[in-house]
């Protein structure tokens, strides 16, 4: 089981939230649409940037109900 899996599930066991950066490798700049897909785990919170403004300094962040 990968690194980032296990942690997920501690987080979901002690319900601490989640949290990905994807400040650099967001948007599909690694193949993907976001690199925590590789790892088949859903964050509670996303953090984006870069892939969003196209060099116009722009960034979000998504989060679930939770």
């Amino acid at each position: 089981m990968s690194f980032l899996k296990n942690i997920k599930l501690l987080c979901d066991k002690y319900n601490v939230l989640l949290i990905v950066d994807e400040i650099k490798t967001g948007i599909g700049m690694i193949g993907k649409l976001f690199a925590y897909e590789y790892y088949n785990i859903k964050p509670d919170i996303l953090t984006l940037a870069k892939g969003l403004g196209g060099g116009f300094p722009i960034s979000a962040m998504l989060t679930t109900e939770k």
